[in-house]
């Protein structure tokens, strides 16, 4: 039998507020579900925060920065 393995996005985020936090937490949370919809591995790499020292649930300490060049 054939595997299909889609092929894997980076992506960064800018901001980790309401909205930016949701969507970290969506696309970690239903990484499977997004790939079977889209034919893409979504992997968040980075989230730019204002404050790099707070702390925020759901969300890797080790992806977050203070730095936004960072995401490129």
């Amino acid at each position: 039998m054939l595997t299909y393995d889609p092929p894997m996005i980076g992506i960064g985020i800018a901001g980790a507020g309401t909205v930016g936090g949701a969507l970290v937490r969506r696309l970690t949370d239903e990484r499977a579900l997004v790939a079977a919809k889209t034919g893409l591995e979504l992997e968040v790499r980075r989230v730019a925060v204002r404050d790099a020292t707070k702390v925020r649930p759901g969300i890797p300490a080790e992806i977050v920065t203070g730095e936004i060049a960072e995401l490129m």
